[in-house]
C-alpha cells in the first residue's frame, strides 16, 4: 500500500486522472457546488421517490426495487431485493434526527447519515470537488441530468467518493467508492427513478412506532470503559459502544460523518474458535487479529470503508483497561 510520503504526490495524480474531465474545487465555484450540496440535503426530507438500482460489489451485481416517503416529520425507507435471496428491509426515522442519507456499503445497502452538523465535520477530513461535465455532453444518470461531486480523503485513511445528484430533485443517483489508486471498489446507481407524483399520495405506515428514536451515538459507559484506542484516524468520532449478549461481544462504531468503521472484541471463550484475516471485500477492509490481555486471548475486528493498512493500525492499537469486567 502507498506510503504517506509518496501518496502526497500520487493522490492528486491519480484522482485527477482516473476521473478524467477536470476538476473545479469548491473554492472556486462554491456557489454552484453549495447549491447542488444544500438540494442533496434537502431531498431525503422533502422528495419522494421510488426506483430500480444496482448495487455492485466484488463483481458481483444485485438489483434491488426502492421507495423513500417522507411527510415532513418522518423518513420511511424499504428495500426489496430482486434477485439473489429474498429479503425485505424498511426503516422508519425521523427526519429531523437522521438527515440525509448516502447509500453505499452492505446494510443491506448501508447508508452515512449527512445533516449539515456532519458536514462540518466531513469537511474536516474530506475536499469537495465539482467535476465539470465535457462541453454540450452532460451527465446523465437513470435519464436525468446529474452534476458530479468527488469527495476526496485529506489523508490516506479514507477513501474517495464520487456522487452523481440530480440537478432537479437533488437524490443522489449514483455513488461510486473507489480505493486511493483510483480504482472503482462498489457502485450504486438509480436505472429507474420515479419522483414525486402519484408517490406523493401514500401514506407512510406508522403502525408499531416506537416512542423513541435514536440516531446518534448510543455508548454503553460500561463497554466504552473497558477498552482502549492508542489510535483511531483523525475525526472518527465513536456513535456506538455495545454489548451484545449472550456472546458478550464488545461492538463500537466509529465515524468521520461519511466513513464508517465498527470493532468487535469477542470473548475469550468465542476468540480461540475464530480465525486471523486481513483482506479486503469491495469497499471494505476486514482485519481480524489476536490480543493477549492478563493472560486471555482476545479477537479484535475490524471492519470498514477504510484502506487496509489503516484497519490494522486500528486493530493493534486496542487495549484492554483495568475496568473491564
Amino acid at each position: 500500500m502507498i506510503k504517506l510520503k509518496f501518496l502526497t504526490f500520487f493522490k492528486g495524480v491519480v484522482l485527477a486522472s482516473f476521473l478524467i474531465q477536470p476538476i473545479a474545487s469548491l473554492a472556486s465555484e462554491k456557489q454552484s457546488a453549495g447549491q447542488i450540496l444544500e438540494k442533496m440535503l434537502a431531498a431525503s426530507r422533502t422528495v419522494n421517490y421510488s426506483g430500480l438500482v444496482t448495487y455492485e460489489k466484488a463483481a458481483r451485481i444485485k438489483t434491488v426495487e426502492i421507495l423513500h416517503l417522507v411527510n415532513g416529520d418522518f423518513s420511511f425507507r424499504k428495500i426489496n431485493h430482486l434477485d439473489g435471496p429474498k429479503g425485505q428491509y424498511s426503516k422508519l426515522l425521523p427526519v429531523d434526527n437522521c438527515a440525509s442519507l448516502i447509500p453505499y456499503g452492505d446494510y443491506p445497502i448501508a447508508s452515512s447519515i449527512l445533516s449539515k452538523e456532519s458536514m462540518e465535520q466531513i469537511k474536516k477530513s474530506y475536499y469537495f470537488d465539482l467535476i465539470r461535465a465535457s462541453e454540450n455532453i452532460p451527465v446523465r444518470v437513470a435519464g436525468r441530468d446529474a452534476a458530479v461531486v468527488l469527495i476526496r480523503p485529506r489523508d490516506e485513511h479514507r477513501l474517495p467518493l464520487r456522487l452523481s445528484i440530480d440537478t432537479e430533485s437533488g437524490i443522489v443517483l449514483k455513488t461510486e467508492l473507489f480505493n486511493l489508486e483510483g480504482k472503482a471498489l462498489e457502485r450504486f446507481q438509480f436505472i429507474k427513478l420515479a419522483v414525486g407524483g402519484d408517490l406523493d399520495l401514500l401514506q407512510i405506515p406508522l403502525d408499531g412506532l416506537p416512542n423513541e428514536f435514536n440516531c446518534d451515538s448510543v455508548v454503553n459507559r460500561a463497554v466504552s470503559a473497558a477498552w482502549r484506542f492508542r489510535w483511531m484516524p483523525s475525526n472518527f468520532l465513536i456513535r456506538k459502544a455495545e454489548r451484545l449478549a449472550p456472546a458478550r461481544q464488545d461492538t463500537f462504531v466509529f465515524s468521520d460523518g461519511l466513513a464508517v468503521v465498527t470493532v468487535i472484541i469477542e470473548s475469550p471463550k468465542l476468540s480461540s474458535k475464530l480465525p486471523e484475516l486481513k483482506l479486503n471485500y469491495g469497499g471494505a477492509s476486514i482485519v481480524s487479529l489476536k490480543h493477549i490481555f492478563d493472560g486471555k486471548v482476545f479477537n479484535v475486528s475490524v471492519v470498514g470503508e477504510i484502506p487496509l493498512p489503516t484497519a490494522i493500525k486500528i486493530a493493534n492499537g486496542v487495549t484492554y483497561s483495568s475496568k473491564a469486567t
